[in-house]
């Protein structure tokens, strides 16, 4: 769902270079937390690598390099060659001193050591390293000293939500789920929101009988914090994120979810089945969306893949939901996507 375009284009990347790496990073075969497929990292990969061959910010953020490595390996020496001209230089792997400060040997005393006498280009990389490996080691009091001291205003906020973070997560995966739970509540509700859904889908996972409670109640937390009905695409695509995540859990309620909505997504689908063809867009073509190569169903936060885990759930009722939908082609799309996911 990411478009990176300016104003907003660099957050965003940033982002997704978050996401990225995170999903590049190798995990135990045995940690069944959330995870994003890998055909949707690549969809990603190459829209961040065509975002920053193309940005005119004059920032190129380093881990691009690696992430084209391995998406995009054609592409490598051209950002290599970008960062030696970049306003601010986003290729740390050029500079030998920070290279050799960021190493998993170097302690976080050493690197905090030098980012003191770091330029102001090169500071901020060498305060993050320090941070991280400080969180690593579980030593958030020395982690919030060194944020407090070094960062301020809306810097300083983001710095501490991304410990918290980390933090969450290095808890979820050793199982501390109460603890996890607590830092996750300090978030912004946003990240908080999604984190929660994390947490519930790795506790669910962890045992399926006894964490069944305590897993629904966290999406029931997300619930609950949902505007009373989506009122733009970001609403929508908070109730799917949501829905997604009962139906892993608790299928009825993920049902019951999707059932409601279903009358505001054929009002907005009839209206995209107009303005899409307006505005050029290419999915809709005499009046009927085009099924050749799936189904884009409107621009509007709706997730039609949920109906694959539906049906592996019920059925039956997956088929009386589809029966909800207005558009021919839509219901014509999601019985074939059914009948592909049970064979």
């Amino acid at each position: 769902k990411f478009s990176f375009t300016e104003p907003a284009g660099s957050q965003l990347a940033q982002y997704g270079i978050t996401l990225v790496n995170d999903a590049m990073q190798r995990r135990d075969r045995a940690d069944k937390s959330f995870r994003f497929e890998e055909s949707q990292i690549k969809s990603l990969a190459d829209k961040l690598i065509a975002f920053y061959l193309g940005a005119q910010t004059g920032y190129l953020n380093h881990s691009i390099i690696a992430i084209a490595e391995k998406y995009s390996p054609a592409n490598v020496e051209k950002f290599k060659e970008m960062s030696k001209n970049t306003r601010y230089r986003g290729d740390f792997f050029q500079d030998p001193e920070v290279q050799a400060l960021i190493k998993p040997e170097t302690s976080a005393i050493e690197v905090l050591a030098a980012a003191k006498k770091a330029t102001t280009q090169n500071r901020h990389v060498l305060f993050d390293n320090a941070i991280n490996k400080l969180t690593q080691q579980g030593n958030l009091d020395a982690v919030a000293e060194v944020i407090a001291d070094n960062y301020e205003g809306e810097a300083l906020d983001n710095a501490m939500n991304n410990v918290r973070s980390q933090q969450a997560s290095r808890l979820t995966n050793e199982g501390r789920f109460a603890e996890a739970e607590l830092i996750i509540d300090q978030l912004p509700e946003n990240a908080r929101n999604q984190q929660l859904l994390n947490l519930a889908n790795s506790i669910y996972h962890k045992d399926r009988v006894e964490n069944k409670t305590y897993a629904t109640a966290l999406i029931g937390k997300v619930h609950t914090s949902l505007a009373e009905r989506p009122e733009n695409s970001g609403d929508m695509s908070n109730y799917m994120q949501v829905i997604n995540a009962y139906a892993n859990i608790e299928s009825d309620e993920a049902f019951r979810m999707f059932e409601q909505l279903m009358p505001q997504v054929n009002n907005l689908a009839d209206a995209a089945a107009v303005l899409n063809p307006f505005q050029g867009n290419g999915n809709v073509r005499n009046g009927e969306f085009v099924v050749s190569n799936g189904l884009s169903y409107g621009n509007f936060g709706f997730d039609l893949g949920v109906i694959s885990r539906f049906a592996q759930k019920n059925h039956d009722q997956t088929i009386r939901l589809i029966e909800m939908f207005t558009r021919p082609e839509a219901r014509i799309f999601l019985r074939l996507q059914v009948a592909e996911s049970l064979n």
